[in-house]
């Protein structure tokens, strides 16, 4: 239900989600002496989860960059608009000037 609200699930989660369930079966084997197969198979998911770690930073330096630009976007817009606005205010302010003073 809560996925539905979020929306889809990211395609990149269900890659983490499957290497983190690689984990379990390790452990296991660790305990009943199968030190060799766990280790290999938390160095794997170690490599995997460093792979994802680097495609996340990438993807967040796009997404702040594109955060940034519309930010700035914006920002321009409202300052163009403040520009505008004090630009109406003079021309009303001196067409009312002119019939006090005429």
């Amino acid at each position: 239900m809560i996925r539905k609200i979020i929306g889809p699930e990211p395609p990149m989660a269900s890659k983490i989600n499957e290497k983190v369930s690689i984990v379990r079966p390790a452990i296991v084997l660790s305990v009943g002496g199968g030190g060799r197969v766990a280790n290999e198979r938390k160095d794997a998911v170690e490599k995997d989860l460093e792979h994802f770690s680097d495609v996340a930073k990438k993807e967040l330096f796009l997404f702040h960059r594109q955060k940034l630009q519309a930010y700035e976007d914006a920002l321009s817009l409202y300052a163009e608009a403040k520009i505008r606005t004090a630009n109406d205010t003079i021309e009303v302010l001196g067409k009312a000037l002119n019939k006090l003073g005429a």
